[in-house]
């Protein structure tokens, strides 16, 4: 886009570089879109330079409106500014004519798009316009589902390539990571947790098998110790399973018999042993526990000598 400018100057002014004055001035007004300055000639009378200033429209739709609306006024802000400088060193006086600016040729940033050239060596560049600026994509972001969600994609010279995904007990492979594989970590993981429960069921074996041969050593002792203990029955009329068995058979003979009938009538009893005197006899039974179960310890026994008792 141009804006002309005329500027009046005197007839005694011997010497005037138009263009190394009036480019500066230009470019203040805009730089970020200035391009150059075109002079096209002087005319008779008081010096006339007769100039165009060309701006680029920009990519992106600010800038666009910019050049359209605001450009003209910064243009002639940026003149007005100048003319003090401008008279110090042409010695002269120094004024604005007129200034023009062409009509817009682009009012939208979809306008720039014939304009915008993807020119990488890349494969399949496209570009896309929104309401701000124009653009390059390339096919990854054209395709975003060229590697399947399972790896990060890049675009290269031939098109686009996949770094696929790698965890630590999974990956995944080919060409657009399509592939799902286990990886080396998950199978050493599984490998690791059959060894540590084949340990802990070997370590349960051993335990069990040493309660077990602990509680069988206990039941041993009990047992062992258990024969000083009888029951009344066994304390009454067996001696077999004790040394002291033979003691009683043999001193037997040496023990005295003594009998006798016990009258619950008269509540006597009469005996033909002479020892023995007729008396009351009540046996206390009433807080006796007849149900239950018990066991005394045997008494050492000593088998007396012949002729004692």
């Amino acid at each position: 886009m141009g804006k002309k400018k005329d500027s009046l100057l005197p007839k005694r002014v011997k010497y005037f570089n138009a263009l190394d004055e009036l480019t500066p001035v230009f470019r203040r007004a805009a730089p970020e879109y200035f391009l150059d300055v075109l002079i096209h000639g002087f005319r008779s009378g008081s010096i006339l330079v007769n100039s165009t200033a060309i701006y680029a429209y920009p990519n992106n739709q600010t800038g666009i409106d910019f050049i359209n609306h605001d450009l003209e006024y910064a243009v002639n802000e940026s003149l007005t500014q100048s003319l003090p400088d401008l008279t110090d060193t042409l010695e002269a006086n120094v004024s604005i004519s007129t200034i023009q600016a062409e009509p817009p040729t682009i009012t939208k940033v979809e306008q720039m798009k014939i304009y915008v050239n993807c020119s990488l060596d890349f494969a399949d560049y496209t570009v896309i316009c929104n309401s701000m600026f124009c653009y390059c994509t390339g096919p990854c972001f054209n395709n975003p589902d060229y590697c399947h969600y399972n790896g990060d994609c890049h675009n290269a010279l031939n098109g686009s390539i996949c770094m696929c995904y790698k965890r630590d007990f999974y990956r995944y492979i080919g060409d657009q990571c399509e592939l799902y594989e286990r990886s080396p970590g998950f199978y050493g993981l599984i490998f690791g947790v059959i060894a540590g429960v084949l340990l802990l069921i070997i370590v349960l074996i051993f335990v069990v098998i040493f309660l077990r041969k602990k509680r069988m050593f206990s039941f041993f002792i009990e047992r062992r110790e258990s024969k000083m203990w009888f029951t009344y029955d066994e304390e009454r009329t067996n001696f077999q399973h004790t040394d002291m068995d033979a003691a009683a058979r043999a001193s037997l003979s040496n023990l005295s018999s003594r009998t006798g009938n016990y009258d619950v009538e008269t509540k006597s009893f009469h005996s033909s042993d002479s020892e023995l005197s007729a008396g009351v006899y009540r046996p206390r039974l009433d807080q006796v526990d007849t149900s239950k179960k018990f066991k005394i310890q045997r008494p050492e026994m000593v088998a007396a000598n012949v002729g004692q008792r």
